[in-house]
């Protein structure tokens, strides 16, 4: 494991509350309706390229550190089934459809 260098942005982590969840998530829904070349630019100070929405919700380090620690692993098949690409994400959906 390697140290955290003096000026890592990991240093400022704190733990993602439900509410920040469900906007994280409402972000990559708006950002599939405003496609930008890159991830980054969706945060962009440029006056020509701004899109105020996302910096409003979510300064651009806080979303990049939830989206670089938000990891789905490959379906594994529970014995006798066959994995799906809803299953990698079957605990969340089920969750947001109770609530």
């Amino acid at each position: 494991m390697t140290a955290l260098t003096k000026y890592s942005m990991w240093h400022l982590w704190k733990d993602v509350s439900s509410e920040e969840m469900k906007a994280f998530f409402g972000v990559i829904l708006n950002m599939a309706q405003n496609l930008k070349p890159q991830l980054v630019d969706y945060f962009t100070e440029d006056w020509l390229d701004q899109t105020p929405f996302f910096k409003d919700v979510f300064s651009r380090l806080r979303f990049l550190q939830i989206f670089w620690m938000l990891h789905l692993v490959p379906p594994v098949a529970a014995q006798g089934s066959v994995p799906t690409r809803r299953s990698k994400v079957k605990n969340v959906s089920e969750y947001i459809d109770n609530k």
